[in-house]
């Protein structure tokens, strides 16, 4: 069962309102797959009963607010949602939400601020055209209280080097989370530099810019 009716943008899932424009999430270490929610947090399974293996996990997007109340859930949730742990974008668990705060802050057009008071949802990638896949909202966290849209659908991993373009002329880079857990790679979102400055000034010891070789951008 729901804790409670879902809201507008939600369906009732596996015992959670499931957040319905983006619905699954996942993450695989040996290759360094990802894929997270353009809104939410992933709640789910992980270990050898997930398809990834011992050094993955997968499962739906939801509030996390959810993660926070489904302990107290009443009857109970499956045991695969009431047991794997729920994970923010840089891959920690869920423990106390994200901090919270009066506003959100103004952001680029390009690459919004979403989640926390930034309330929306992020843009779907207009080139996925099989899939209709949303951008990731990436950044919200236990100490970050708000994240900010990815301008792709790709992750930029350490020790993985890839090629990174440009948007209306300026360089894309990749924010990275701090801290991550440290049994999976480092991994980071594209967002143009400027966005990536402007989080990292709101978040100064929790977020960095990196290039496509994970070299700092100052």
């Amino acid at each position: 069962m729901c804790l409670d009716r879902c809201e507008r943008g939600s369906v009732c899932g596996r015992g959670a309102c499931q957040l319905s424009d983006f619905s699954t999430c996942a993450y695989r270490a040996g290759d360094g797959a990802y894929q997270f929610c353009s809104r939410g947090v992933c709640a789910g399974w992980e270990g050898p009963q997930y398809p990834g293996g011992d050094d993955s996990f997968g499962g739906i997007c939801v509030r996390p607010e959810y993660c926070i109340a489904r302990g107290d859930a009443d009857p109970p949730l499956s045991p695969d949602l009431a047991e794997g742990a729920c994970r923010y974008s840089d891959g920690t668990e869920v423990v106390t939400g994200p901090p919270p705060l009066d506003a959100c802050p103004p952001s680029d057009p390009r690459a919004r601020y979403c989640g926390g008071p930034c309330s929306i949802s992020c843009p779907e990638d207009e080139f996925d055209f099989f899939e209709h896949r949303r951008f990731p909202c990436a950044g919200l966290s236990d100490n970050r209280g708000f994240g900010v849209c990815a301008v792709s659908l790709q992750v930029c991993v350490e020790g993985q080097p890839r090629p990174l373009s440009t948007i209306d002329g300026e360089q894309v880079v990749c924010m990275v989370p701090m801290p991550q857990p440290a049994e999976h790679p480092a991994h980071g979102y594209e967002v143009p530099l400027s966005v990536c400055r402007d989080y990292v000034r709101h978040h100064p010891d929790h977020a960095t810019c990196v290039d496509g070789n994970f070299d700092p951008i100052l």
